[in-house]
């Protein structure tokens, strides 16, 4: 499934923030879906079922609609936090995405994407809200893909390294 199927609804929030001297935060009940991406820090997630993951910088926390969740870093944090609807459609890429897992850990492959995905939203241009959308699908799809056993082409990982072989070596005989 690619994010060509992906319905996102309306984008309420993109927001970059810091926070120092710690950070405690509970959501109860989430009314969006979104995501959390940790720049910087140390702390803890703690999920409906009370079930507690250690995170830190470059780890993203999915958040559904309807999730009660709570954040606890002792010292300062960097992050960035959004808010948006997915279609309920069960089978649209976030959907499936969100439903199937919770926190990805160490993902700085797709920091640069979440910084642009930042500008985007703040930038004053009349199209930022479609560009936004295009951006948030790409993030989707490439965490989709890993998770799939994708790589960032599409293609199987396995797949994904001879292609880049053939390409780093095609004018060396081999």
């Amino acid at each position: 499934m690619t994010t060509k199927d992906m319905w996102i609804e309306k984008i309420y929030i993109i927001a970059k923030k810091t926070e120092t001297g710690g950070f405690d935060f509970h959501g109860d009940k989430r009314p969006w879906d979104g995501f959390v991406y940790f720049l910087s820090g140390s702390g803890h997630y703690v999920d409906e079922n009370g079930s507690r993951t250690n995170i830190g910088a470059y780890d993203l926390v999915l958040l559904r609609r309807g999730q009660s969740y709570s954040f606890a870093f002792d010292g300062d944090c960097e992050y960035v936090t959004t808010a948006f609807d997915i279609g309920e459609d069960s089978d649209t890429v976030g959907r499936a995405l969100c439903d199937t897992e919770t926190v990805l850990k160490e993902r700085n492959d797709i920091c640069s994407h979440i910084l642009a995905l930042c500008k985007i939203w703040n930038e004053e241009s009349p199209d930022r809200r479609k560009k936004t959308r295009d951006k948030l699908c790409e993030i989707f799809d490439m965490l989709r893909g890993e998770l799939d056993g994708r790589g960032a082409g599409g293609y199987d990982k396995d797949v994904e390294k001879a292609l880049e072989y053939i390409h780093n070596k095609y004018r060396e005989r081999f």
